[in-house]
C-alpha cells in the first residue's frame, strides 16, 4: 500500500505547513520533494486566521508539481474557509463580511503587508483585494479544482465528513461540488446558505455534530470503514464511533506545533511536532491530546458598550455596508458574546436581523461608527 500522510487544517501557518514536509520525510529544507511514493492529502482549511494563508496556497501550488515530478501525489481538499474565499470573490457584501468574520482578515492583512500597507489605515476593505479570488483570478481558479473528499481503500477523507446524507459514492459527491464551483453565480447564491446541502451546516464542508448512526450509515453507503476529518479542533487526535470517525484537526493554528496522521501497510501513527510518533489503533475510541485547543476567535475583554453602534463592513462610500447595534453582553460557549441587531445597507434599501458575535470578531473587524453614518433608527 502506498505510505498516506494526512495534514488537517494549516490556517496561514506556512511556518508549520514547511516543518511538517521536513520533518515527515516529504521534502528537503529546499522545498523539493522526497517522498517517493508517498501521497499528501490535506484536509482543507489552507486559508484565513494565521499569519501567511496566501504563502499557504502558493506552497500548496508548488508542492503539486514538486511531487508530481518526484513520483509522489498530492491531494489538497476544498475546506469551508476556501469556499467562503470564493464565495467573496464571487458574491455580496454580506458574503464578504462573513470570510472577514471567519477568518478571512488573516488573509487581508497578509495582503495589505506584502503592499507595505497596514490594516488599521486600509479600512474599509480594499475592493482590489477582493479581486484575488473573483472568478477568472489564479486563486479562483485552482482552488474551484479541488475535490470535497477522496476515498483510498476503506478511508474516506474530507474537510468536514459526511451523515445525514445519502452519498452514493466519493465521485457522486465530488461531482456535485464541481458543479457548484463551475457556476460563480452559484457560489455567490449558495456559498453562505446555512441549509444547503453541500455548502450548508450539515454538509460536507461544515458539518460538526456527528451522530454515530448517521456516520455508520454514510460509511456502509460509501463503502468505507473510516471518514478522517479536520474542522473541528480537538487537541490531536479523536477516534469516536467505534472507529467510524478519525479527527485530525489539533489546532494547530493556535498551538503552533504541527501534527499529521501516517498510514502505512495498515499500520497508523499520529506524529506531533517534537515527539516520537503514536501508533494508534483506528478501531477503538481514543483521543490522544498533545496540546490544549484554544477558542477561535480568542475572547476579549468587551471595549464596546450597550447602546454603540459598530461598522462591520463596508464599502468606502457607505453605499453597502453592515453595522451592529450592541443591545447587551451574553456568555455563550465558554466566550462572550454581544447580543444585538444587524443593520445591513444595500444602496437606499436597509434590512435588519437579531444577532450574535463573539467579542474576537467585533474587537478585531469593526470601527465605532461616526455621525457621518446615516443610520435609520438609531442612536449613535
Amino acid at each position: 500500500m502506498v505510505r498516506l500522510v494526512v495534514l488537517g487544517d494549516l490556517h496561514g501557518r506556512v511556518d508549520l505547513f514547511r516543518s511538517a514536509l521536513i520533518g515527515l520525510g516529504l521534502t528537503d529544507s529546499s522545498g523539493r520533494w522526497i517522498g517517493g511514493r508517498t501521497c499528501l492529502i490535506q484536509l482543507g482549511d489552507l486559508l484565513d486566521r494565521g499569519p501567511d494563508p496566501l504563502a499557504c496556497l502558493s506552497l500548496a501550488r508548488e508542492l503539486e508539481e514538486s511531487a508530481e515530478a518526484g513520483g509522489g501525489q498530492t491531494v489538497f481538499l476544498l475546506g469551508n474557509h476556501e469556499l467562503l474565499a470564493l464565495a467573496a470573490g464571487c458574491g455580496s457584501h454580506q458574503a464578504r463580511l462573513g470570510w472577514m468574520m471567519n477568518g478571512g482578515d488573516a488573509v487581508y492583512a497578509e495582503w495589505l503587508g506584502r503592499r507595505g500597507e497596514d490594516m488599521r489605515q486600509q479600512w474599509p476593505y480594499q475592493e482590489e483585494f477582493f479581486q484575488l479570488f473573483a472568478p477568472g483570478s489564479e486563486h479562483y481558479q485552482w482552488l474551484a479544482a479541488r475535490p470535497a473528499c477522496w476515498q483510498e481503500g476503506d478511508l474516506f477523507f474530507s474537510h468536514a465528513g459526511v451523515g445525514d446524507h445519502d452519498w452514493v459514492s466519493a465521485e457522486e459527491l465530488n461531482r456535485v461540488v464541481a458543479e457548484l464551483l463551475a457556476s460563480p453565480r452559484a457560489i455567490a447564491e449558495r456559498g453562505t446558505a446555512q441549509r444547503d446541502i453541500v455548502t450548508g451546516r450539515t454538509g460536507p464542508l461544515w458539518l460538526r455534530d456527528h451522530r454515530c448512526d448517521g456516520v455508520g450509515r454514510a460509511n456502509d453507503q460509501l463503502g468505507v470503514a473510516h471518514q478522517i476529518i479536520g474542522h473541528s479542533p480537538c487537541g490531536g487526535l479523536r477516534v469516536s464511533c467505534d472507529g467510524a470517525l478519525v479527527n485530525i484537526d489539533s489546532g494547530m493554528v493556535q498551538a503552533g506545533r504541527w501534527t499529521a496522521l501516517e498510514i502505512v501497510d495498515g499500520t497508523w501513527r499520529f506524529w506531533a511536532e517534537g515527539r516520537s510518533p503514536l501508533r494508534t489503533n483506528p478501531r477503538q475510541d481514543q483521543h490522544l491530546v498533545v496540546h490544549q485547543p484554544v477558542p477561535v476567535p480568542p475572547s476579549r475583554p468587551p471595549r464596546y458598550r450597550p447602546g454603540q453602534l459598530v461598522w462591520m463592513y463596508g464599502s468606502t462610500d457607505k453605499s453597502h455596508a453592515v453595522y451592529f447595534q450592541i443591545e447587551r453582553l451574553v456568555a455563550r460557549h465558554g466566550l462572550t458574546w454581544y447580543h444585538g441587531k444587524m443593520l445591513t445597507r444595500d444602496g437606499a434599501r436597509w434590512s435588519q436581523r437579531e444577532a450574535e458575535l463573539p467579542t474576537g470578531h467585533v474587537e478585531g473587524l469593526g470601527r465605532l461608527a461616526g455621525m457621518s453614518h446615516d443610520v435609520p433608527g438609531e442612536e449613535q
